[in-house]
């Protein structure tokens, strides 16, 4: 289900049964090719969750880099994460300004 309710966001097809038999038929190709099918696999699929990580991190340090900043630099008291040095702010800023200049479209 979790493909069917990705392609219905994506582009608004709703249907679990197509998903299924989709899968099986790669499941029984996969089967045929054997170690191969299983490389194959694991290549697409390593190149797919790389590009979502690196879309992620873009979408993380162009839209929510303030809350990054406050949330990451100054934890609260009963926050996990303690990153009150200087060294952490300084990186912090470091990162997003080099980040800015970038990915900010030349004139």
């Amino acid at each position: 289900t979790a493909i069917n309710n990705i392609v219905k966001i994506l582009t608004g097809f709703d249907n679990v049964w197509v998903w299924f038999i989709v899968f099986q038929i790669v499941q029984i190709l996969l089967s045929i090719k054997g170690f191969q099918g299983a490389k194959w696999v694991g290549n697409i699929g390593g190149t797919v969750i790389i590009i979502a990580m690196l879309y992620m991190l873009y979408i993380l340090v162009t839209q929510k880099m303030d809350v990054i900043s406050t949330e990451l630099v100054r934890p609260s008291s009963n926050s996990f994460l303690r990153l009150e040095s200087r060294f952490s702010r300084i990186s912090l800023m470091y990162l997003h300004q080099i980040l800015s200049r970038r990915l900010s479209p030349t004139p």
